[in-house]
């Protein structure tokens, strides 16, 4: 499923918020995607009991309540919270922010993971792209966060997730996503879903590379311990596909 750029006519009041959800329960089986749009002074806080969030500011500054502290937002910064701490964001001048909220069965204790970690994650090489982990699974109960970049001019291969659900947010460049065979040119703010075992594959316009968080709900989650373990079991095989221009479906 593609929205185009949904939060473009949203215009908060003053010390007011604005929220519009994406992707709910009608396509996820656990998660949920919203953007929220605050102004100068506008707090948000979502205090649903067991929910994990990953929140990402794509615009403005603001600063996220973590118990005694604070952590500050601003473009490209993120924060992971798990189930057992609320989210609580205030804004500093007008802030744009991607909030991914994923169920969890119980409380998860993990630690709370911020930007500067993450930006630093590992890089992964696809041929096509590159994936940047921000978030392992190994580090929440069902969530894990990817930035993507794919080079200008080149197509992934054919791929179907055994194991979880994806979101994508994008960040820079235009591309297309095919998900199931539907094809949506994408621009920096737009969003697609691919639900479960669903066929999908990516392609940057000739002239710019395309970027995007990958936000994965992990449905299945025994299939694999972390990211790395999954790139090492896939990867050869999709870099094959990719190579030799083979068009069937592969994890």
């Amino acid at each position: 499923m593609y929205v185009k750029q949904p939060y473009k006519n949203l215009c908060p009041a003053p010390n007011q918020c604005e929220e519009v959800a994406v992707f709910g329960s009608d396509q996820s089986q656990v998660a949920e995607t919203s953007v929220v749009i605050l102004a100068d002074g506008a707090d948000w806080s979502d205090a649903r009991p067991g929910t994990e969030h990953f929140i990402y500011s794509f615009h403005g500054s603001g600063a996220v309540s973590l118990d005694s502290r604070q952590v500050s937002l601003s473009e490209g910064k993120w924060v992971y919270l798990p189930s057992s701490v609320s989210p609580n964001i205030t804004a500093q001048g007008l802030l744009h922010i991607l909030v991914f909220s994923v169920q969890v069965a119980s409380a998860s204790e993990s630690t709370s993971l911020i930007a500067e970690r993450g930006e630093n994650g590992p890089l992964f090489e696809f041929g096509s792209n590159t994936t940047r982990l921000l978030l392992d699974r190994s580090e929440s109960y069902r969530s894990e966060v990817t930035i993507v970049v794919w080079r200008p001019g080149t197509q992934g291969a054919l791929v179907a997730h055994p194991d979880k659900e994806q979101t994508f947010f994008v960040l820079d460049g235009r591309g297309f996503i095919t998900v199931d065979g539907v094809d949506s040119h994408v621009a920096p703010g737009d969003l697609v879903f691919v639900p479960q075992k669903t066929p999908h594959t990516t392609r940057a316009d000739e002239d710019c590379s395309l970027t995007y968080v990958c936000m994965n709900s992990i449905v299945d989650l025994g299939a694999y311990n972390d990211f790395a373990g999954m790139y090492a079991k896939i990867s050869p095989e999709r870099l094959r596909r990719f190579q030799s221009g083979d068009k069937s479906v592969g994890a």
